[in-house]
């Protein structure tokens, strides 16, 4: 409004060619932060590319307004948009000049309070990962400037030639970084009676660091290289959950929280993800090469995405602890996120980027695990006579090989779909060079960042059930790591509970830590 951000709600509506759907509501001032990667608007984007591959750009529909005393401006926007970007997870950044000097107000006249009343209820917003920021991470800005971000590791030099590393791109966002995590299908939870997760606790040494994972795209294919410690933690700080959380329950029912002393109670209605997760802030960076000779500077096609973790927040730190916290994912936070990404990496490049490891199943009174190399639960009964199948979740980061690589780089994804190749630009530079074949053979990790400080967090999942359950668990780790010390696969950090099969069996068939 007259050259100045003012505070603005955005109503998304997307278009198929049968059907108009309400990808949702958001707020903001001057700028909002919008999920284009939910499975509504990654089910309308596989509608256009099925019918029409990219032959055509539909459009979003945005209807802007701003409201002051009684008046309010609405600006209509259609945003065209290639379908493949919603797929591929692509980071899109839109610019709407809404000139709201220039539209014509609506003068508005307030009903009654006896009317208001009676037309208006007034409904608590759900206490999970909210909607309007992207995978439940909140875009800060630019992060060029900072001095945690890590580089690519120096290329080779030749006599009178000389390659740099230049940073193109640094978008930063706030969020909850995963470290361990349960998942569960659609009827897992009415199959069983409910899951609990305690003993969330851990160190980070001093020393000890966050790091960032990248794809150095260019040639015959990827390379992924770990680059840091963009943060070290200068003191030994002890992980737990505020408040002296010490239980989280996990049931089937309404979408509800609730937090008494020392506890957090969910319930959830279908298939859904809780983790524990640092909050921190997380960088998306675009680092490219170039040739630096006599008289000329050339790029070389060579390119670097992906993401770095460059900080705790400020809050996460009291005294000699280090706050972790809880998060539930319901269908539009980071683990979601991720997931789809397995599964699409798998179906479209055969790249399976997580390790798994079938490790156990229950029907009807009888639990085997179809892997002989799968950790043997523990196994008891309740006070009130539930009986459970017990595993423990770790994800143990040490400086030199942080667990898990391939999960981290994976991760990043969530935020800019920065491992996809054969893909168009989407800015003024390539993210990844056109053509380019991903290939996750292994990691190569930096031998100068080998120490042995640890970062580490583990977890007890019971899983609580009846004598007529059917349930399978799935582990989830990373692929194996190559650093100057061997192969190493720390694993696991997370598991899936699949109420009609081994996840994601429909896809691997069984895996015993492939």
């Amino acid at each position: 409004m007259n050259g100045t951000p003012v505070p603005l709600s955005v109503s998304i509506f997307a278009i198929t060619p049968t059907r108009i759907y309400t990808v949702g509501y958001y707020y903001g001032v001057g700028t909002v932060s919008i999920n284009l990667t939910g499975s509504l608007m990654m089910g309308v984007a596989n509608t256009w590319i099925s019918d029409y591959g990219s032959a055509i750009w539909p459009s979003l529909m945005a209807f802007i307004t701003y409201g002051a005393n009684n008046e309010t401006w609405t600006v209509i926007a259609a945003i065209p948009y290639n379908p493949t970007w919603v797929m591929e997870k692509r980071p899109v950044e839109i610019f709407v000049n809404a000139k709201f000097n220039e539209v014509k107000p609506v003068h508005v006249t307030p009903l009654s309070n006896v009317d208001a009343a009676a037309s208006t209820q007034v409904i608590e917003p759900g206490k999970v990962n909210g909607s309007s920021d992207p995978f439940g991470f909140t875009y800060i800005g630019s992060c060029s400037s900072s001095s945690n971000v890590a580089y690519p590791p120096t290329p080779s030099s030749t006599e009178g030639v000389s390659y740099v590393w230049v940073l193109e791109q640094c978008n930063e966002f706030e969020g909850g970084v995963p470290l361990v995590f349960i998942g569960w299908s659609t009827n897992a939870l009415q199959n069983i009676n409910s899951i609990l997760i305690n003993n969330i606790e851990g160190t980070a040494q001093s020393g000890s660091g966050l790091f960032g994972v990248l794809n150095e795209t260019g040639g015959s294919g990827g390379t992924l290289v770990l680059v840091g410690p963009t943060y070290t933690f200068s003191n030994t700080y002890i992980i737990e959950l505020p408040n002296a959380i010490g239980n989280v329950f996990i049931e089937y029912g309404p979408l509800n929280e609730e937090i008494t002393t020392g506890n957090v109670y969910y319930s959830v209605p279908s298939n859904g993800f809780f983790y524990v997760g640092l909050p921190s802030y997380v960088a998306y960076v675009a680092f490219q090469e170039y040739e630096v000779a006599p008289f000329m500077t050339l790029a070389t096609g060579v390119w670097a995405n992906g993401t770095e973790s460059l900080a705790p927040l400020e809050s996460d730190f009291n005294g000699q602890y280090l706050y972790v916290y809880p998060y539930l994912d319901v269908g539009n936070g980071s683990m979601t996120g991720v997931f789809n990404g397995v599964v699409y990496m798998y179906q479209n490049y055969g790249q399976l980027l997580i390790n798994l490891l079938d490790t156990y199943m229950y029907n009807q009174g009888l639990g085997w695990s179809p892997c002989s190399n799968a950790p043997q639960p523990a196994f008891g009964t309740t006070s009130n006579g539930i009986d459970y199948v017990e595993f423990t979740l770790s994800s143990i980061t040490n400086t030199y090989s942080p667990n898990p690589i391939g999960w981290a780089f994976m991760f990043g994804s969530l935020l800019v779909g920065g491992y996809f190749g054969d893909l168009l630009d989407i800015v003024d530079y390539v993210l990844m060079a056109v053509g380019d074949a991903l290939t996750i053979a292994s990691a190569f990790v930096n031998s100068a960042l080998f120490n042995q400080n640890t970062f580490g967090l583990s977890a007890s999942v019971y899983i609580n059930y009846y004598p007529s359950s059917t349930f399978y668990v799935t582990l989830i780790g990373s692929p194996q790591v190559t650093s100057i010390t061997g192969s190493q696969s720390l694993y696991p950090m997370g598991m899936v509970i699949n109420a009609s099969g081994y996840y994601p069996s429909w896809l691997t068939g069984t895996q015993c830590n492939s």
